[in-house]
């Protein structure tokens, strides 16, 4: 069976020589399958690094869910194994689980890796799988990618990632991988954060994967992340730093290479964004983690209009 999916960032991990495109569907499940009696796929939405997203109905309850169903791929097992593998998948689902803010997308029930499936069932889903809140709104990455979506109102944006941010963080929580296609939109237009699959413990940071690979998306990565150094919430406030200047069309210039020790150049924030906008990012965009604001001082600083 064959699943046509959307075009999609770079992946999450990937190794330091070269870094491919999505591995293959990990877990392909039909439309219209019913998952654990109760949750009917309709479509294929989204592939990240260890999972699939499927848009699904609650026929429960009636409504509309995303289905983030887990599968390591060759490569994901290769370079974590499978005891690290399902770990991961375990930590992320009980991370989720102990969340509730505007900010995040509101995590509805789960099944962890090795779950008994209901009695007489086969068991398709044998890694686990989240049922999230549905962001009809698409991903701030489709928005940009699409000229005729709905427009970005970057100010509102800041203030509602930020919220996010400071929420997670006050949890010790680091995302570590904020970017495009990690924001999404509910039908009034709020931002929301998705994707806790490598999110770390802010109080005993490390490093996420061995040496020579990168935990993270290059393109939206702090210079500890490209570097391969522990990581701490002073990485989401970089990643979205570099979100915020995209969106306010500042471009930038930084060092595509996730090779350990590599000489990061540093961003070049123009001033004709504005004196609020200019301080603003050059602070987030600090290459010194312990020089960046947090995430609640992002907020306070976000320029007025």
């Amino acid at each position: 069976m064959t699943i046509t999916m959307p075009a999609l960032d770079e992946p999450t991990v990937a190794s330091a020589a070269a870094i491919p495109g999505p591995a293959a569907v990990p877990v392909a499940l039909p439309a219209g399958h019913l998952l654990s009696g109760r949750y009917r796929i309709e479509a294929a939405i989204g592939l990240g690094g260890m999972a699939v997203v499927y848009r699904a109905r609650d026929t429960a309850l009636r409504r509309p869910v995303a289905i983030k169903v887990f599968g390591p791929s060759g490569d994901d097992l290769d370079l974590l194994g499978v005891d690290d593998a399902a770990t991961r998948i375990d930590r992320e689902i009980r991370t989720h689980a102990g969340l509730r803010h505007t900010g995040l997308v509101q995590l509805f029930d789960a099944v962890l890796p090795d779950s008994p499936a209901p009695s007489g069932a086969p068991d398709p889903t044998p890694w686990g799988y989240l049922v999230l809140e549905l962001a009809s709104g698409g991903t701030l990455s489709q928005r940009q990618r699409q000229p005729a979506a709905p427009g970005v109102d970057v100010r509102a944006l800041a203030l509602d990632m930020a919220d996010a941010l400071a929420y997670l963080h006050g949890r010790g929580i680091a995302h570590c991988d904020m970017k495009p296609s990690n924001i999404v939109f509910d039908r009034d237009g709020r931002a929301k954060i998705i994707d806790l699959g490598i999110a770390v413990d802010a109080a005993s940071p490390r490093p996420q994967v061995p040496s020579g690979w990168l935990a993270g998306t290059a393109r939206y990565a702090s210079p500890e992340q490209l570097r391969g150094l522990a990581l701490t919430t002073a990485t989401d406030i970089y990643s979205l730093g570099l979100v915020l200047l995209d969106l306010l069309g500042g471009g930038r210039a930084t060092s595509a290479s996730p090779l350990p020790m590599v000489d990061v150049v540093p961003v070049d924030v123009p001033i004709s964004l504005g004196s609020q906008w200019f301080w603003l990012l050059t602070s987030m965009l600090c290459a010194d983690p312990a020089q960046r604001p947090t995430a609640a001082a992002v907020r306070r600083m976000v320029p007025v209009r």
